[in-house]
This record gives C-alpha cells, sequence and structure tokens, in this order.
C-alpha cells in the first residue's frame, strides 16, 4: 500500500493556539515531513473553554479508502487534570457545504507523546479540498491547561 502525505499548507482558524515562538501561524510548525518536537503549536487556557483552530490539506494522491490519517500530539501540564483532543477531518471547510468525513475524541491525555488515528472510511468527493481541525479540552473545567499537536 502507497503512502500519501497530506501536510497542513495554511491555517484557516488559529483560535488561541499558539506555534513554538509565540505567534499565530501555526501549520508551519505541524507540517514537518520528519517529527520534530522543537515545531509544535500549543493550546491557550483551556479553563476559557474548548480551543480549536483548523488548517487546510495540501492536495495529495488519492488515497485508497479506507486510510488511517496519523498525528502525534503531547499535554504539556503533569496535574493530573483530564485533557480531551477531538480531532475532525472536514471536506469544504467555511465554504457552506462543510461536512465532517471522520472525527475522533480522545479522552485522557497522558503525559507522553502518542500518535492518534482517524480512520477515513469514505465521504471525500475533493481531495484538493480537506480540512483538520484540532479542538482541546478539559471536560468540567480545571487549572490552566494546554496541550501540544507535535
Amino acid at each position: 500500500m502507497a503512502t500519501t502525505f497530506l501536510r497542513p499548507s495554511e491555517d484557516i482558524e488559529v483560535g488561541n493556539w499558539l506555534n513554538e515562538l509565540g505567534g499565530s501561524t501555526l501549520y508551519t510548525s505541524i507540517n514537518e515531513s520528519s517529527p520534530d518536537d522543537d515545531n509544535y503549536a500549543v493550546s491557550g487556557n483551556l479553563l476559557d473553554g474548548p480551543d480549536t483552530f483548523v488548517v487546510k490539506l495540501s492536495p495529495g494522491d488519492f488515497p485508497v479508502l479506507p486510510c488511517t490519517l496519523r498525528r502525534r500530539y503531547y499535554k504539556l501540564t503533569s496535574d493530573g487534570q483530564q485533557v480531551d483532543l477531538t480531532v475532525t477531518l472536514y471536506q469544504d471547510y467555511g465554504g457552506g457545504g462543510e461536512a465532517a468525513i471522520a472525527s475522533a475524541l480522545y479522552e485522557d491525555i497522558g503525559e507522553s507523546p502518542f500518535t492518534a488515528e482517524l480512520l477515513v472510511e469514505g465521504g471525500i468527493t475533493d481531495f484538493t479540498d480537506l480540512y483538520l481541525a484540532f479542538t482541546a479540552n478539559i471536560p468540567g473545567g480545571g487549572e490552566h491547561l494546554s496541550m501540544s499537536i507535535l
């Protein structure tokens, strides 16, 4: 089976997320071809509620469906609070006809980096118009927390 890479190519919404330098351009921090823990996007204070950012994915070859999207994540804090992450793949995000193709909720993210997998079984009609949304949340509130997308 061939591998297709669909990397972030543009920020659509940044919410309160910042890159590793404290700036608001996020996609360049998570689009590397080789994993680099020195480049990341970090959420804002999750006490203020869920924090979402959305990136457009670069066009790629048609993958064979079903396929699996993979991304690494890391919770930055160690105070024992639960942090959940929802990852959603959209087609035509913000165009009025957006459709959630696949979504996964990762509950109570641990302290170590992990790789999340999002199974895409079908529903994509245009592989040049795909977006990933990342939403970090503390269920029920808690201390100041943030999480990182590597």
